[in-house]
């Protein structure tokens, strides 16, 4: 009996914890002792990245950063023609199953340019090639550190100071398996004696919940539904920076990067205390009446920072109109992107915003074939499972073809089927999934506009 609640306890902290410290920012983060990183520095460029005391740690007795000699003992970089170099210092770290969400922080200063003498984060598979003088593919690149006054190059990363270390924060998701954390300097060819990247203090913490990461001064959280924006002469939220940036944002509702790159992003957060259908609708407009063409609104559900998901998304609308189903307890995000319309600051005027309260005739007057209690309705058993998942919903039109979609926590589709639901509205379809690893997923059924969703869990 003592046995079983030392387990039961144990079990019990591991679901209370949920989190685990894949790089300790005090010794493998703080490259102190056997820290473990690898660098691959170029065999023709003098640029290379050293573990030493030459660059002022922000920590400890050590520190990652540039020098342009074989011993380590300049903080400062050169470049020859026929350049730029790329070097590279990457640390291997395996994300937990059930542990998507990677919050990654570290502290850095630099000098440089934004794409030229700039350090870049990626996080990529194993199995990819780390070779020195040679780019990494920019589908696995988190951030940029950069510093300089471009305005260009702040919508890639974190600007850092110079002269003090910045600490920096990030979020990203990534499925159950074994990673590179991989910090790159690029340079281009000219001899600088500024101080280029000091990189202290990396710390990578794996956790099984989102995180909410802040959005800026420009959030309403919305009291209660339903809700109506204040008519006031300029209903804004503007005035807090940009909030969203094409590489922060974890999904992107099929909009380009750049759409984000533009004026302040305004959102607004909601908690629907029941479930049911609910209605965003939208005007936009301006001084000149035709501002709204430059108008984007996003749905989210969840943080779209810490990989929330992309449900509904219009563009070139004067009035955006959505109803959704959504569920109680969870948290959604209409954010507006202006796109700088009449100006620069991306604070256009807009002429409404309403969110109604959760409604099941909602669905109904949509033609949703999902009702609000959609969830309920849409089984996927087993859960864990390793081989196969049957799933089952109601509620469908008959004999219209119904999606069936298995993403991973990065949103990308890797299984996608097609059902017939029956004369009854019902589907009761088998996925094969064993060719997944190990790990968290979403599985979907859609129907026109109507969707359910539950999480996957693949063991081993």
């Amino acid at each position: 009996m003592r046995t079983y609640w030392i387990v039961a306890l144990s079990l019990a902290y591991g679901l209370i914890a949920q989190t685990t410290t894949l790089i300790d920012p005090t010794t493998d983060g703080g490259f102190e002792g056997s820290h473990g990183w690898t660098l691959v520095n170029s065999p023709t460029y003098p640029n290379r990245w050293c573990v030493g005391s030459a660059a002022p740690p922000s920590q400890g007795n050590s520190c990652l950063y540039i020098s342009d000699t074989t011993a380590c003992n300049r903080y400062r970089y050169s470049g020859l023609s026929g350049g730029p170099t790329y070097v590279y210092a990457y640390k291997q770290i395996t994300v937990p199953a059930g542990q998507s969400y990677l919050t990654i922080s570290l502290k850095a200063k630099l000098r440089g340019e934004g794409n030229f003498d700039c350090a870049t984060l990626y996080l990529v598979p194993a199995t990819v090639s780390i070779t020195p003088d040679a780019p990494l593919d920019d589908a696995y690149r988190l951030f940029i550190l950069y510093n300089s006054d471009n305005q260009v190059f702040r919508k890639e990363g974190y600007r850092v100071n110079d002269v003090n270390f910045t600490a920096v924060s990030h979020i990203t998701c990534a499925d159950a398996g074994v990673y590179r954390l991989v910090i790159a300097w690029r340079s281009d060819y000219s001899l600088q004696n500024q101080p280029p990247a000091s990189i202290d203090e990396v710390s990578v913490v794996s956790s099984a919940t989102p995180s909410d990461p802040p959005l800026g001064g420009g959030v309403i959280d919305v009291p209660a539904l339903p809700y109506t924006h204040p008519t006031t002469s300029t209903p804004t939220t503007c005035g807090s920076g940009n909030d969203l940036f094409g590489f922060n944002v974890k999904n992107r509702c099929s909009i380009s990067g750049g759409a984000f790159d533009r004026g302040e992003d305004r959102v607004w957060t909601f908690i629907p205390t029941q479930g049911g259908c609910v209605r965003v609708q939208f005007t936009g407009d301006t001084s000149n009446g035709d501002g709204w063409r430059e108008m984007i609104l996003l749905i989210y559900e969840d943080n779209p920072l810490s990989c929330g998901r992309c449900t509904r998304n219009s563009v070139t609308q004067k009035v955006h109109t959505h109803i959704f189903p959504v569920q109680a307890g969870r948290k959604y995000y209409v954010v507006l992107e202006s796109n700088w319309g009449e100006g620069t600051s991306g604070c256009d005027d807009f002429l409404g915003l309403t969110i109604s309260a959760p409604d099941s005739a909602l669905c109904a007057l949509a033609s949703l074939p999902l009702s609000a209690q959609g969830v309920r309705e849409f089984t996927v058993y087993p859960n864990p499972a390793s081989e196969v998942v049957r799933v089952q919903a109601t509620g469908l039109e008959p004999g219209r073809p119904a999606s069936l979609q298995v993403r991973d926590m990065l949103g990308r589709s890797l299984i996608e089927e097609q059902t017939f639901p029956g004369h009854e509205g019902k589907i009761d379809h088998t996925l094969g999934v064993s060719q997944l690893p190990t790990g968290f997923y979403l599985i979907e059924v859609r129907q026109g506009s109507g969707y359910a969703s539950q999480r996957l869990r693949i063991a081993p």
